[in-house]
């Protein structure tokens, strides 16, 4: 399953809205159908940005 750029930008602002509304450290697995590591680096990213710290994990 591929996801497009738009459905991937909705699913990646939907799971910032979540993160950011729980306020918690951004932990979660992404689904094994995408499984590209240049997403989970983007979205890991993205959660370092949110919780304004370097995680390693």
């Amino acid at each position: 399953m591929k996801l497009d750029q738009k459905k991937l930008e909705a699913r990646t602002l939907q799971i910032i809205r979540r993160l950011k509304h729980k306020e918690r450290p951004c932990r979660f697995d992404l689904p094994t159908s995408i499984g590209s590591t240049q997403i989970r680096g983007l979205i890991q990213a993205l959660c370092e940005q949110i919780n304004g710290e370097d995680s390693d994990g």
